[in-house]
């Protein structure tokens, strides 16, 4: 190993991106890694060390670039596993944080997957993670990012015709943009669809036109496989196009038909026998309800006469709605979490509160120390609009065996179990075994399958997985939607799938949710937010860390924490999420009774995270100052040396953000709890430091009222 390469690993976390961008450098130039294979793969160990440190980071860009760099090196070790293994690996890694990304930086880093693609033509394994990884970058890319990376894989295509792998993975793109365009119209669709068709033989006069002046042919099963799945995706996107229309869109019926008349070959097995895929034709002919339009084609026809075949979906049809009527029920009982909550005996803000809570700390013996108890538990009233209410019964949105929704949240006190279903288990479970009977009956009809897993979803929003009768467990789920969403109908899944995380929430099941939030941000996150609004979700959510906050099940909590963060930095968006989730911490801290310091000091710590995170968010580091100052007042719990850390922690923290009054008048009120627990303990010298810090404070705000009422309790104790 090199001098450089020891510098690197050893000071890694203390250089400056241009520090390491040049460390790189000159190991480069000084290593012989054209001729040196040990070296070769010294360097790649210590690319792999510098990936990990901007991953870390969060520094998408910068993961990129040093990709690239492992890319080449990788390419001089070729002939060594482990080599080819790091890059692989690497690619997977540097897509996954690609998610948080936006725009010409996506565009970029697939630019430079297609570029090694053609140094490695012959490595199946770097095709297959380089293929995947542009399937995975379509699918949760905007409509825009999906064109450009279209364009760019069709230029490295005319410029390489003679590699196959890139061919493939042009026709590869193609095929997943004809399905994964959002917003697009039919023309659009059409227009892709027409150039898609010049990978292989087609009705299409192509001499007519330029289309297919840059696509070269590509023979063989790999293609023709793409070019099934691309001309259902091409029908399937123009069928959603059609649904978006007020009245029916002639062009997207036009073109569907031209569609379906130039591939009739193509969807059959050897010219006769339906392919598998076709099947999902059928459940959007159903879904859209588009059979009377194409009936006169003899493939449809034919699709029709096999779909007719399942003479029990109308009866399965009947079975899930039966189980999605329970479902409502729930979701309303679940309404009565909006009443549990919890209210501050004190308000913080209140000078007077401030003089109670300074006089209950100064009067009290460090022999028999009681905490400050600052909140109490509440059952809150939710009003109902008469009017809502009434029109939602109307549609049947209400059960009728539920008047209004008041009514459910009149019969909830404080000693209910909210995390008890209604209803029983027996309700759906006649159901769900026939659907379960029909999906195995025959595995053509795809429908049936999407009905089955529609059905496991609602069961485990309504029951988790955790019933004895039902035992649906997370690997029958998720083997499931896994085949639902090869089979691109993972769209149908997402509003029940959001359901269903809502209502776990509101049954404060932490462990179904961890489930089903990671299972939605891996599969279906580019259509969340067509419907978590529709929803408590953001709601629920924030209840349910709050009470895995006070239970003190830190690492769930930090784990569902992770995946609304996940999801809100690609979709959701919400520029408040963070402060959201730090008061639901909070709330936690306030109320959570169990003496274990440790889990209290890590709940803090997770608050002190998200303000290092948003630093620039001045509200979060007041949610961090308030959090050290209930675990101040919690004097039952920390013996001194806990309590001398959060005096530290909150000198600290106000000493960075000097010249911010509130945040420093916040502090301040901290430090004034804890002059006083210094002075029960003795600690004069603490006592004294204590007292100059916050004098130093309100000498910089001398009209502030809070720091004169801190000065006057301080002086008149």
């Amino acid at each position: 190993m090199t001098k450089d390469m020891r510098i690197l690993k050893k000071r890694i976390d203390l250089l400056t991106k241009d520090d390491l961008y040049q460390l790189i450098r000159d190991i480069r130039e000084i290593t012989k890694v054209k001729t040196n294979k040990r070296k070769a793969l010294e360097f790649i160990d210590t690319l792999q060390l510098v990936l990990e440190h901007f991953s870390e980071r969060k520094d998408f860009n910068s993961q990129r670039i040093i990709l690239y760099q492992l890319f080449e090196i990788v390419w001089w070790a070729r002939d060594n596993p482990k080599a080819i293994d790091t890059l692989v690996r690497n690619i997977s890694t540097v897509l996954l944080d690609s998610r948080s990304s936006r725009g010409i930086d996506r565009v970029n880093f697939f630019s430079d997957l297609s570029d090694m693609l053609t140094r490695f033509t012959r490595n199946e394994k770097v095709y297959k993670t380089i293929s995947m990884a542009a399937v995975e970058l379509i699918k949760w890319g905007t409509d825009k990012e999906i064109l450009d990376i279209l364009d760019v894989i069709q230029e490295k295509s005319a410029n390489y015709p003679l590699i196959e792998t890139i061919q493939l993975l042009d026709a590869k793109v193609f095929m997943n943009t004809l399905f994964y365009l959002v917003e697009e119209d039919c023309k659009t669709i059409m227009k892709i669809y027409r150039k898609f068709s010049c990978f292989s033989l087609s009705s299409y006069d192509m001499s007519a036109d330029d289309d297919c002046k840059d696509i070269s042919p590509v023979f063989g099963e790999d293609i023709n496989e793409l070019l099934q799945e691309g001309v259902i995706n091409a029908i399937i996107n123009m069928a959603r196009i059609n649904k978006r229309s007020e009245e029916i869109c002639e062009e997207c019926i036009s073109n569907i038909k031209e569609i379906i008349n130039d591939s009739d070959y193509l969807l059959r097995n050897e010219g006769k026998v339906f392919l598998k895929d076709i099947y999902r034709l059928s459940v959007t002919f159903d879904q859209y309800k588009l059979w009377d339009f194409f009936l006169e084609i003899p493939l449809v026809a034919e699709l029709k006469t096999e779909r007719d075949k399942n003479e029990k979906y109308q009866i399965a049809e009947s079975k899930l709605l039966a189980i999605i009527k329970n479902m409502r029920i729930e979701e309303y009982d679940s309404l009565k979490i909006g009443r549990r909550g919890i209210v501050l005996e004190y308000d913080i803000n209140n000078l007077d509160d401030i003089q109670k809570i300074y006089q209950q700390l100064i009067l009290q013996d460090k022999n028999s120390l009681k905490s400050i108890d600052l909140v109490s538990e509440v059952d809150a009233l939710i009003a109902i609009d008469d009017e809502l209410t009434e029109q939602l019964r109307k549609s049947g949105d209400i059960p009728a065996d539920k008047k209004t929704i008041n009514e459910i949240q009149d019969l909830t006190s404080k000693s209910d179990d909210l995390t008890l279903p209604a209803m029983k288990e027996s309700r759906i479970i006649e159901q769900l075994k026939f659907l379960k009977q029909l999906e195995l009956t025959d595995e053509r009809f795809l429908i049936n399958l999407l009905l089955h897993t529609k059905a496991l979803t609602f069961a485990v929003a309504m029951f988790g997985f955790n019933s004895s009768e039902l035992k649906i467990t997370r690997v029958e789920l998720l083997n499931h939607i896994d085949v639902i969403s090869e089979r691109k109908m993972i769209i149908e899944l997402i509003d029940p799938i959001i359901r269903a995380i809502t209502l776990r929430a509101a049954r404060l099941d932490g462990e179904a949710v961890n489930i089903l939030f990671k299972l939605l941000n891996s599969k279906g996150l580019k259509f969340l937010p067509k419907y978590y609004k529709q929803y408590n979700f953001i709601q629920n959510l924030m209840r349910l860390l709050s009470y895995l906050a006070r239970q003190g099940q830190i690492d769930l909590l930090i784990d569902i924490k992770n995946e609304i963060e996940k999801a809100n930095s690609i979709w959701i968006n919400d520029d408040t999420i963070s402060l959201k989730i730090a008061r639901a911490i909070n709330e936690g801290i306030l109320s959570f009774e169990a003496d274990d310091i440790d889990k209290k000091l890590s709940l803090l710590k997770v608050v002190k995270e998200l303000a290092k995170v948003n630093s620039y968010e001045i509200d979060l580091q007041i949610k961090y100052i308030e959090a050290l100052n209930f675990l101040i007042l919690d004097v039952e719990n920390f013996n001194w040396k806990n309590e001398s850390y959060l005096f530290d922690e909150l000198l600290e923290f106000a000493r960075i953000y000097r010249n911010n009054q509130l945040i420093e008048e916040k502090a301040a009120l901290g430090l004034l709890w804890s002059s006083a627990i210094a002075r029960i303990y003795k600690q004069n010298l603490k006592y004294d430091h204590l007292k100059k810090e916050i004098q130093n404070i309100a000498s910089t705000y001398p009209d502030s009222i809070v720091l004169k009422k801190i000065i006057e309790l301080k002086n008149h104790s």
